[in-house]
């Protein structure tokens, strides 16, 4: 692939090689979190050219810091229901606020885990591995205010910011001390979740519902 731009406008150039048979075909998808094309690859030594034409100062900038990302859709219709099931797999547990209910409750369910470490690894090329379960209780002397809490959970959610955002992270904490109590600040909307919305949670509270 030939990768170029200029001014105002960006131009991929792209040349197919080793066609399995006379019926491959490929289609993709072609662009940044403001731009998009979709393209079809067919024949060996075809020379495919797309172009992104008047570009903003914003746009230019994100494809000169991060690139193009390109994805290949569904290679084949006689596919579409195993992909479907993975898709929906992704989503589809930890949809209550408690706990205590096996698969169903507010914990990510085991597929889940498993399908959407498969999908960031596929979609951005990187990989969660397993670590052994630690739990840690950092009481208010370990934390201070102005921390940083980076949260990411296996519920197919946390994986689409992550994905569009190029991070490994799917939600964001910070902790802020007020009237000499700490809190931890963040907006939240999570069904698992007891408050909705932009709020602050006592830090012995906030411990307790993560």
């Amino acid at each position: 692939m030939h990768f170029e731009a200029k001014y105002t406008s960006v131009t991929v150039t792209i040349t197919p090689k080793g066609k399995v048979d006379h019926k491959c075909k490929d289609t993709y998808f072609i662009g940044t979190a403001m731009n998009w094309n979709k393209f079809f690859l067919s024949k060996d030594g075809h020379v495919t050219k797309i172009t992104f034409k008047k570009m903003s100062a914003d746009q230019m900038e994100i494809i000169q810091k991060f690139g193009l990302k390109i994805y290949r859709v569904c290679d084949s219709f006689k596919h579409i229901l195993t992909d479907l099931l993975m898709t929906v797999g992704l989503y589809l547990g930890g949809t209550s606020k408690y706990p205590w209910i096996p698969l169903f409750g507010s914990k990510p369910a085991p597929w889940q885990e498993k399908l959407n470490v498969e999908f960031i690894k596929r979609g951005s090329g990187y990989e969660w591995r397993k670590r052994k379960d630690v739990f840690v209780d950092l009481d208010e002397t370990e934390v201070h205010p102005g921390d940083f809490l980076i949260v990411t959970r296996m519920d197919g959610l946390d994986q689409l910011i992550q994905f569009g955002a190029g991070s490994i992270s799917g939600h964001s904490v910070t902790l802020l001390e007020l009237d000499g109590q700490l809190f931890a600040v963040e907006s939240q909307d999570g069904w698992y979740w007891p408050q909705k919305h932009i709020q602050r949670t006592p830090w012995k509270t906030w411990k307790k519902w993560a």
